[in-house]
């Protein structure tokens, strides 16, 4: 073929072992870059993933042409200490690994998407790598991919953790995606799980049930829903979300773990879950956002229902490192009893706690429940828990955004979409 001229913009005339070459540069391949069947099978998944956002031309094309640029340029630097290991990360395994996981990687997700260490500087690559995972996982991998080889490894993989330790995020935004990623989870994937069901002992199912159940040890999950339940320090849609995930968390552990099909709350949550969505519960100012019909109803059902027991009694049962408990389920009060525990840490006396709102009279029957009924407002048998109870965490969230005029999605929040794909923030 007719050679290119030595100084041509893109060609340069090479002479190897006495044969002449020519390097076309405007057609070399990208060391790493996707191949044509790569490429094809991520419009497929970008064509999934937009046309299941509200029917938004500008939103889909933001987040089309976002998740374009983390496909084009993958970050493998900094893979190895984000997860521990000690393999040879290349810009493709890294673009698998965020696209299209496999069935053993769904279990890496679990690191990918916790924060950085604290104290850690804001370029540290755990930083970089959670909000781009975070968001494949929340608009495609949990909702999208089948439950087997994702969902379910993810889970087993210590996923719930992860998602339970974003759920006091001061980034409004990753908190959102972290619950409602939750709820997804625990609608079993478009009900291709049953939760429902008692597991088989030794079955995978089983190791799901443990990590659900699991959540009792870990003081991030309580205190996180506590903390959302307020709608002054949460998201646009947080107090329903986290008290949806609360009811089935709830009914899912009287079913399948009472013996009795009993559990007991501390008067901190019965007076939390009076309440749930109110402004300003946790000391903070107040917004004006009145409560969803949603939110209204399915808080009276669960206070008539989880109040009927009675709160919990007695000395204040304290876990090692001194976290308290808000959840009790057994055969009786007295016998030994399951507890979940709420953040041991010790909060500045500063910290605003729980205020109890004077009720109003015509609500008195449904505080006092029974013959002898019980008053869900009493302090509790020590200072510490109440102290503890419903701390915001440190440092205080952002002022929350405000909620689109309207969506056709009621799962899907814009904002949140947006600033975890970067339009918010630097993700990509």
């Amino acid at each position: 073929s007719r050679p290119y001229a030595a100084n041509s913009s893109f060609a340069q005339r090479l002479t190897v072992n006495g044969t002449l070459r020519c390097l076309y540069w405007r057609k070399m391949v990208k060391p790493g870059a996707p191949s044509a069947l790569e490429e094809s099978r991520f419009k497929a998944l970008l064509s999934t993933v937009t046309s299941s956002l509200p029917d938004d031309a500008s939103l889909r094309s933001q987040v089309g042409e976002s998740l374009e640029k983390q496909w084009n340029n993958p970050r493998h630097e900094g893979l190895n200490e984000v997860l521990g290991t000690a393999g040879d990360w290349t810009p493709k395994s890294a673009r698998q690994l965020m696209f299209f996981p496999t069935t053993d990687q769904a279990s890496m997700y679990a690191r990918l998407i916790r924060d950085a260490p604290a104290g850690a500087p804001s370029n540290h690559p755990q930083t970089s790598m959670q909000s781009g995972h975070m968001v494949m996982l929340y608009l495609h991998h949990v909702p999208h991919l089948p439950w087997g080889s994702f969902a379910a490894p993810f889970i087993t993989g210590g996923g719930l953790s992860a998602l339970a330790s974003l759920m006091q995020s001061p980034n409004l935004y990753l908190r959102g995606q972290a619950i409602d990623s939750f709820l997804q989870i625990t609608a079993g994937s478009a009900s291709v799980f049953d939760w429902w069901s008692p597991p088989v002992t030794g079955s995978t199912d089983k190791a799901l049930h443990d990590a659900m159940i699991g959540l009792a040890s870990i003081p991030q999950w309580m205190e996180g829903l506590l903390l959302n339940s307020d709608a002054a320090t949460s998201y646009p849609g947080g107090p329903v979300q986290s008290l949806q995930l609360l009811a089935f968390w709830l009914s899912w552990v009287r079913k399948l773990h009472s013996s009795n099909s009993r559990i007991y709350l501390s008067r901190t949550l019965l007076a939390a879950l009076r309440d749930w969505g109110a402004a300003g519960m946790s000391g903070t100012e107040c917004v004006d956002e009145p409560l969803s019909e949603e939110l209204l109803e399915l808080r009276s059902k669960l206070f008539a229902d989880f109040s009927r027991e009675g709160p919990i009694e007695g000395a204040v049962f304290t876990l090692p490192g001194g976290a308290q408990q808000h959840v009790q389920w057994g055969d009786s009060p007295a016998d030994d009893m399951h507890t979940v525990a709420t953040d041991v840490t010790q909060m500045s006396s500063t910290v605003p706690t729980a205020v109890m709102e004077p009720v109003a009279e015509e609500a008195e029957d449904v505080i006092e429940l029974g013959d002898e009924g019980f008053d869900i407002s009493a302090d509790d048998n020590t200072a510490a828990v109440a102290n503890n109870a419903a701390a915001t965490p440190s440092p205080s969230p952002p002022p929350r955004p405000r909620p689109p005029p309207s969506s056709k999605s009621p799962r899907l929040h814009i904002p949140l979409i947006l600033q975890g794909l970067g339009h918010h923030g630097r993700c990509c």
